[in-house]
């Protein structure tokens, strides 16, 4: 989708999008040659592929050969996609929005997934800023249009794009997105000048449905929950707004000023918008009702737009600058970084970390079939957080401890498990291979302190070393322990890759061990 701004603002809008606790490592930049110019991205279900627009045209990837394919007219003028969609029963029908020199739009077709292309329908109207099927019925397109100078146009085709008519009575001057109702042909909404309007009759008559919305702005993106219908997210000049009634009432939610709104295929009540500058990708878990930010981590810049894989496991962002990246999308609510449990003066002391957390109403913690208590979580939050419970009246033997993560719906997942033996009190002083290793930032290292002869408290030190001897932590400072086993964090987020040496001291007994920290 291009650039647009409304009228009389006048505004140049610069894209940007994604979703999930993001960090850089997880980023891949999977191409085109060259990487600059895109404009738009469309992941193609039936086929695996997917699609960017460029300024010059556009290029397609293949998901399983990782490949690219240009269809670029290098050096034109006039021939910027906006917006690309195929057609889901005619293998290598492509179907493109463009901008000609002269700001008017115009749509392509072609037959060969882009070899050649045929003009089918020409605009005053301005570019083409989206296009979207019908659900259920894959000849079935509409096709809307911007312009500063002229109306902007909507568009119907009913023959899978090979033709074009302009309809009338939709209430825009111009128009920014279209959201098909995911199982009702009839149901269609449109953002743009007019803020949000709907037809209920396939694009006969349009109604405004924009109670709650401020009429002095303009809508820049609208989408629709396709497993909850009732449910829609737009968003202005104000931020964000939401409702729950098919567009009877919208409530503002959040601050964002988004430019794309897009839901996840595999879980539609998480969404992902991607805001103007300042560029900032934000999630939602709960169908768009909190957002948070998630940009932290994301390596590109001006971003352009987004897409999910039909799986929902991917994430796809197109920056105009940078080319697309990739991005493994797991929608869990819960960032687990470590889940520990250690003996200590006849108590089993467990703890947890997390690094992000979404629509997290808390924690359940059993031991085998005992519940032993709940613990609140941060609700969202792209913090570390940290939560302890100590369990004074373990079992004699094993004790196996299960750590649930609970949603506010109610929604239950074990997530952790962990398990403690009290009849195995230390008699040796030991050091474990820390876990996981490698590891990137975090590890936990345990360790056990005997009784000695008097019954008295060890002094303990721990300490993490680089390879040229130099202190890069102190995780333990000479601390008086009881006998038992003890868990140990380890975060080396702010250290660099490589080989580390960790000692454990109590006494006149050393131990040392090497760790390996990639990142």
């Amino acid at each position: 989708m291009k650039n647009f701004g409304f009228a009389p603002l006048l505004k140049i809008l610069s894209f940007l999008f994604i979703c999930v606790s993001i960090s850089h490592a997880q980023w891949t930049n999977i191409g085109p040659s060259p990487t600059s110019g895109l404009t738009s991205l469309y992941y193609d279900n039936s086929t695996n592929n997917l699609f960017v627009g460029t300024f010059e045209g556009f290029h397609y990837y293949s998901i399983a050969s990782s490949t690219w394919t240009s269809h670029e007219d290098v050096g034109w003028i006039g021939r910027t996609v906006h917006s690309i969609i195929s057609h889901s029963a005619i293998p290598g029908r492509i179907i493109t929005g463009r901008e000609n020199a002269f700001f008017k739009g115009y749509v392509e077709i072609s037959n060969d997934w882009g070899i050649t292309n045929s003009v089918v329908y020409s605009s005053n109207g301005g570019g083409v800023t989206d296009i979207k099927n019908i659900p259920g019925n894959p000849d079935k397109f509409f096709a809307c249009t911007w312009s500063d100078v002229a109306p902007g146009e909507l568009l119907r085709s009913t023959d899978g794009g090979q033709n074009w008519s302009l309809l009338s009575n939709y209430l825009h001057y111009n128009m920014t997105e279209i959201a098909p109702h995911p199982s009702d042909s009839n149901i269609i909404y449109v953002s743009g000048d007019a803020l949000v309007t709907r037809t209920t009759d396939g694009g006969i008559t349009w109604d405004s449905v924009d109670t709650g919305l401020p009429q002095m702005l303009g809508v820049y993106c609208v989408s629709i929950n396709p497993a909850s219908p009732g449910i829609l997210v737009c968003s202005n000049d104000n931020g964000i707004y939401r409702t729950t009634n098919a567009g009877g009432v919208w409530t503002q939610v959040d601050n964002h000023v988004c430019r794309h709104i897009e839901h996840n295929p595999a879980n539609p009540n998480i969404a992902a918008g991607v805001t103007f500058s300042p560029y900032t990708i934000i999630i939602s878990y709960d169908a768009g009702a909190t957002w948070s930010d998630y940009s932290n981590g994301y390596p590109g810049g001006d971003t352009q737009d987004l897409a999910f894989s039909g799986n929902g496991l991917t994430l796809f962002i197109a920056s105009q600058n940078s080319g697309v990246y990739s991005y493994p999308f797991n929608p869990v609510p819960v960032e687990l970084i470590y889940f520990s449990a250690g003996f200590k003066s006849g108590k089993i002391v467990l703890s947890w970390k997390t690094a992000t957390e979404t629509n997290n109403r808390g924690f359940e913690l059993f031991r085998d079939e005992t519940d032993l208590t709940f613990i609140p979580g941060h609700g969202t939050s792209s913090e570390i957080q940290t939560y302890t419970y100590e369990d004074i009246n373990p079992a004699s033997g094993i004790n196996n401890y299960r750590l649930y993560q609970v949603d506010y719906d109610g929604t239950r997942t074990e997530i952790a498990s962990e398990s403690v033996n009290t009849d195995l009190i230390p008699d040796e002083f030991t050091l474990e291979q820390n876990y996981p290793n490698p590891f990137n930032p975090a590890t936990t290292i345990k360790y056990a302190v005997p009784s000695n002869v008097k019954g008295e408290k060890s002094n303990v030190k721990l300490v993490v070393y680089d390879m040229l001897g130099r202190i890069a932590a102190v995780l333990v400072d000479n601390e008086q322990k009881e006998a038992g086993i003890y868990t140990v964090e380890f975060d080396g987020s702010e250290l660099s890759s490589g080989i580390y040496l960790y000692t454990l001291t109590a006494g006149d007994a050393s131990l040392t061990k090497k760790m390996m920290l990639l990142k």
